[in-house]
């Protein structure tokens, strides 16, 4: 007998055009249907003239989406919580998490039957408050094949993300006036605005471009991904901020998030680590090209939307089973 045929919904905060949503609804929900559909898998964004199998809440956890997954409980759907974000818990001081975001995820969670995570940091929060938790990495859709890099002159770093998060920058401020006295080096910021973060090395701006990423990376030479890790908002990121720029040959400098750690990415636990690995790059040619190539492989074998596609089918096959 072949497996069991079911139907996936997808409740997600925004219906905006794809070009427009978060990242995170475009990595795990967007491009997720789009493969899955391509692969026989009957899903597609909710709509409540269609009976489903498994509804999955796409961060969407409010007072709307808990009366919609305990009328949708009432017809045997199982119901599934997507989360990139700790909202479990809080530690630390950040303003990225709310009490009132906390307690109202905790109520969600009785209508949960298994919850999705973006990485294993939260798989395991996650795990004091729901019996089944699985971790899904998120898919790096520059995955492909490229040739390793070598460094330019001036050597460019480059910051990915978003604005809001770019001072993050400031943490190695002091790294930065260093290193300009010993190298020339510059920095680019690739965000939806521009920072207007006054740092001692010269800056540049390239609007965000999801279609045109691969391209604006290959033309850096090193990725920086400071973090200020004191809290439990930055502790749950997922591996993608780097992902991306590992995946067309980029070596990364990252701050000890746990999602990085066992990867190519060179952790920095210290304004001299920082110092350290970025001479370290630019004084070792032959370093610099072995990590590029190293970090290509990596993602490739790793984060592949085969590979991630191939997970999420096989948990739909235990949701349903359960």
């Amino acid at each position: 007998m072949g497996a069991k045929k079911y139907s996936v919904g997808w409740v997600v905060a925004e219906r905006w055009p794809y070009r427009n949503v978060m990242a995170s609804t475009r990595i795990r929900c967007f491009d997720i249907i789009r493969y899955l559909k391509e692969h026989g898998t009957d899903t597609g964004l909710y709509s409540a003239f269609k009976k489903y199998d498994i509804v999955i809440f796409q961060k969407s956890f409010y007072e709307k989406h808990y009366r919609l997954a305990r009328k949708l409980r009432t017809r045997d759907t199982r119901i599934v919580l997507d989360i990139n974000v700790n909202y479990f818990e809080k530690t630390g001081e950040t303003l990225q998490v709310t009490e009132n975001q906390i307690k109202t995820l905790h109520r969600f969670l009785e209508m949960t039957d298994t919850i999705f995570t973006s990485s294993s940091y939260l798989e395991e929060i996650a795990g004091k408050f729901h019996p089944d938790v699985n971790y899904i990495p998120e898919h790096v859709s520059t995955s492909g094949s490229y040739p390793p890099m070598k460094l330019n002159d001036p050597v460019k770093l480059v910051y990915c993300g978003y604005a809001i998060k770019a001072d993050s920058v400031l943490l190695i401020e002091d790294v930065l006036r260093k290193l300009a006295d010993n190298y020339s080096i510059e920095l680019l910021f690739v965000c939806e605005k521009d920072p207007r973060l006054d740092l001692p090395v010269k800056t540049s701006f390239i609007k965000y471009d999801q279609n045109k990423l691969a391209e604006i990376l290959r033309h850096c030479d090193i990725k920086i991904a400071p973090r200020k890790l004191d809290n439990s908002y930055d502790l749950g990121h997922s591996f993608t901020k780097i992902g991306y720029p590992m995946s067309v040959g980029l070596p990364v400098i990252a701050s000890p998030v746990p999602s990085y750690k066992g990867s190519p990415a060179l952790i920095a636990e210290s304004p001299k680590d920082w110092f350290d690995h970025i001479s370290f790059l630019i004084n070792s040619p032959e370093e610099y090209t072995r990590l590029s190539e190293e970090g290509i492989l990596f993602v490739k074998e790793h984060y592949s939307i085969d590979k991630i596609g191939g997970i999420y089918k096989e948990l739909f096959e235990k949701v349903i089973n359960a």
